[in-house]
């Protein structure tokens, strides 16, 4: 009698016998030998539950990045504000403390103490101890003596008026022959302008003259002309020698302007060619205060508007005891929506609230003159 035996997980014998109970794979597997799913089960693939899940994360993962780059944008835009503006004040810092610094330098010797010989007909060449630093109130007159008002000036605001000789000074290289005589310096004709007046002094006369022609020799040698087209005689106080020096003037309005698209800034004016460039831009408002030596001891004893230094008689003798200026400055950034808030600030003693939403920032600093 033939014996059968029978697998109990229902698996073929491998002799190719069938299962006597006929059963299929519990699990309705897949044959990996491609026989159909015992489950009869399809691949549905992605719903609309499962698409609408993936839309929101991907938006979420969106929103996200988008946020995060805002931000780090609006960062950039803030520090760049500020950065900009903090480039722009130390720009009017450095340009009105050297200025006012110089206010009055006539070479060699204080200019309290020089006489001064003026012939250059340039009404604004004259350097005196009244006129080496003025100044113009919002509101007043117009100073007398004073080249027309700025075309690019903002109304209501103040004028810092400033005239010195430069820091630097040509040699003469050879002994002048009579005073009316040209002199020969060492500089190139370059270093020189025919607006800008000039001053030669030898610590014992000093002369201010423009000169008639600027001719340029060998070896870097210029030769200045001084006629009477452009002074008001040829003959200088002395006929100079070689200890003397020749020192270009330089003369500056600082007022407030705006460019051509409006936008306001510090601007310089050159008294003598009446040209203009700024000096900083975003600068709005400007208090200028001057300090009076009255005690005579070298240092400011009070801080007034220049119509109050004017206003001290005689007219125009209150200048040359101002020992000192206080400038005070608010600057803006030139981009809006910087800041999610408007800006307070407190300028000139006054608290005032911005109107946009710019950065705002005031300094306030206090310049010494070194040639009162």
């Amino acid at each position: 009698m033939d014996v059968v035996c029978k697998d109990p997980a229902g698996r073929k014998d491998p002799a190719g016998r069938k299962d006597p109970a006929g059963r299929k794979d519990p699990a309705g597997r897949k044959d990996p030998a491609g026989r159909k799913n015992p489950a009869g089960r399809k691949n549905p693939g992605f719903g609309l539950i499962e698409m609408m899940i993936a839309l929101v994360i991907g938006l979420l993962v969106s929103t996200s990045a988008i946020d995060l780059y805002l931000g780090g944008s609006q960062s950039f835009r803030l520090q760049e504000g500020l950065a900009r503006m903090q480039e722009n004040l130390r720009s009017a810092q450095h340009y009105l403390s050297w200025d006012i610094r110089m206010a009055g330098y006539a070479g060699c010797a204080p200019l309290g103490s020089v006489v001064l010989n003026d012939l250059s007909r340039n009404p604004q060449a004259g350097l005196s101890p009244e006129n080496a630093i003025q100044g113009y109130s919002p509101g007043g007159t117009w100073p007398p003596g004073w080249p027309s008002k700025p075309a690019n000036l903002i109304s209501g605001t103040p004028v810092l008026r400033i005239e010195h000789a430069e820091s630097r000074a040509a040699a003469l290289i050879s002994p002048m022959p009579a005073p009316s005589a040209s002199i020969k310096v060492s500089w190139p004709s370059s270093s020189f302008t025919s607006s800008a007046p000039l001053l030669i002094t030898d610590c014992s006369s000093t002369d201010i003259f423009s000169p008639t022609t600027v001719s340029q020799g060998a070896s870097g040698q210029t030769t200045l002309a001084h006629g009477a087209s452009t002074n008001t005689t040829p003959r200088l106080s002395t006929a100079y020698g070689t200890s003397a020096h020749v020192f270009p003037m330089i003369g500056y309005l600082y007022y407030l302007g705006t460019d051509s698209a409006g936008n306001p800034g510090l601007y310089r004016e050159d008294l003598f060619s009446r040209s203009y460039s700024p000096v900083a831009r975003g600068a709005v408002a400007m208090r200028i205060r001057y300090g009076l030596d009255t005690a005579g001891d070298g240092s400011a004893d009070e801080y007034l508007p220049a119509s109050a230094v004017w206003a001290i008689s005689p007219l125009g003798q209150g200048w040359p005891t101002v020992s000192a200026v206080q400038v005070s400055l608010l600057f803006r950034s030139g981009e809006n929506h910087l800041t999610n808030t408007v800006q307070r600030y407190r300028f000139a003693g006054a608290l005032d609230t911005a109107t946009d939403h710019r950065l705002y920032k005031v300094e306030t600093f206090t310049v010494a003159r070194r040639n009162p």
